[in-house]
């Protein structure tokens, strides 16, 4: 098990990062959503210039909000300042796009920008529908970096993101998954989409789980008004799930069931899932991996 921290990323408070890496935190992760914090590409690029091993990444980027040979182009120029600890935490973008008046990515279409982002980060050309192609140009001219390998760890808390995971990433974050039964629901789905994709899952993938946590002051009680007034990521996280959960439509199921003919999901959920606990609230969480990732990944 390792143990990383997912921040809200202010431009100039980068040095946080560092001190994640000096408490021995083995991954730090810069929260996306452009209507509530800074840039989250940019803090983690001045992170990586100042960090030696800590592994980084955005927890999760918004695929909604860039298209994905910008998501791509973005990571790989980070990985330029830290090589062989740059990972993609990749969402619909449920906050981020809300924000803005706008409603997150489908999961079908996501499903297919995970396997563009995948493709280009792995120095490949990409079919962006309509004719178009693309690739990475001028790599030997050091613009960004694609020579070690960029884990794209889908977030996803519902059985069709938690599916597609196991269909199309390297890894997979959720929140609040901590007791024994919510993993085995987790990593059950997982394989399952990886099952019916046709694919087994990546050496080291790895699955991670979000909870939040507040550090309370000597003699301070869990019911202060500092402490509730950290409360706003867990609700923000709670209608993620809650939408994910009930109001995505049958038809955008990212990995239909193979004996449907008409490609829609014939269930829900799956057995043994259910939703997680929830626990206590904070802007600043821990992530907990469960399975140990790749040494080359470090996250």
């Amino acid at each position: 098990m390792r143990f990383g921290v997912v921040l809200a990323p202010r431009i100039d408070d980068w040095e946080v990062f560092r001190y994640a890496e000096e408490l021995g935190f083995d991954s730090a992760w810069a929260c996306d959503s452009q209507m509530l914090w800074s840039d989250c590409y940019a803090t983690l690029a001045l992170a990586a210039a100042h960090t030696e091993r800590i592994a980084l990444g955005p927890g999760v980027a918004a695929a909604g909000t860039r298209l994905a040979p910008v998501t791509a182009h973005s990571i790989a120029s980070v990985a330029k300042l830290a090589p062989g600890r740059t990972f993609l935490g990749i969402g619909t973008g449920h906050t981020s796009m809300r924000v803005m008046g706008r409603k997150p990515m489908p999961v079908g279409e996501f499903r297919t920008y995970v396997r563009t982002v995948r493709g280009l980060l792995a120095g490949e050309e990409v079919d962006l529908g309509g004719g178009a192609h693309t690739r990475f140009l001028n790599r030997d001219h050091g613009f960004v970096a694609l020579d070690h390998p960029i884990p794209v760890v889908v977030g996803a808390n519902g059985p069709r993101a938690l599916r597609l995971a196991g269909a199309e990433g390297d890894g997979v974050v959720t929140i609040a998954v901590t007791h024994p039964d919510e993993v085995k629901g987790v990593t059950d789905l997982v394989a399952e989409g990886a099952t019916r994709s046709g694919r087994a899952l990546p050496t080291g993938f790895t699955t991670t789980s979000m909870t939040n946590v507040v550090v309370l002051a000597e003699g301070e009680s869990a019911t202060a008004s500092r402490v509730l007034a950290m409360t706003d990521s867990w609700v923000g996280a709670a209608i993620h799930f809650a939408y994910e959960m009930w109001s995505i439509r049958e038809d955008e199921d990212a990995v239909p069931r193979p004996s449907d003919p008409s490609g829609r999901s014939t269930a829900r959920t799956s057995p043994g899932w259910r939703p997680p606990r929830t626990a206590a609230t904070s802007n600043c969480t821990t992530a907990t991996p469960p399975g140990c990732p790749p040494p080359s990944a470090g996250f």
